[in-house]
């Protein structure tokens, strides 16, 4: 207000995966508007998220205004929970878990790769749903620590594949 020629000449933002823009929107008399813009970078992984934008301008005593942009990314299909710990086995007995797999539209579960003679992943239903669950047993055949990854192939356009990280330890 009250200063026609005051503008906004640049935007910045401190944040890895936001980039800010600014544009004049509206222009009456001494009242100019403008149209800043924070776009999340495509790459953005999963989580929570802070930046801030900056805005330089040539009022004087006003030289930077700070907006700052909060961005909470959530993934098309959510793991829970993401690491699954079976804890102490002893070789010969059975350690059981599940895991959640829930997303926002239904999909089904297409295979689970990176089982093996010790461990199996066995999803509960073939059908499209929004909500799958995935049994796992941990049956030991000799000592040691088990730290594996397993991948779960789906029919979700967004996610395609979901990972799950398993550890343990067989015991005597």
């Amino acid at each position: 207000y009250s200063d026609p020629n005051w503008t906004i000449t640049e935007a910045t933002s401190t944040g890895a995966y936001v980039k800010a823009s600014v544009a004049p929107a509206t222009k009456s008399g001494s009242q100019v508007a403008y149209e800043i813009t924070a776009e999340l970078d495509p790459t953005c992984p999963v989580g929570n998220w802070t930046a801030d934008v900056w805005l330089k301008t040539t009022g004087a005593g006003v030289e930077k205004i700070r907006l700052p942009v909060t961005v909470n990314v959530t993934a098309p299909i959510a793991v829970n929970p993401e690491a699954v710990t079976f804890g102490s086995v002893k070789v010969g007995e059975k350690g059981e878990q599940r895991v959640i797999l829930q997303g926002s539209v239904p999909f089904k579960v297409l295979e689970v790769k990176g089982a093996d003679d010790a461990l199996t992943a066995t999803a509960v239903s073939d059908d499209a749903r929004p909500v799958h669950i995935l049994k796992l047993a941990y049956s030991p055949k000799k000592a040691g620590d088990l730290t594996k990854t397993l991948e779960v192939l789906t029919d979700s356009k967004e996610q395609p594949k979901v990972t799950v990280t398993l550890t343990g330890k067989a015991t005597e």
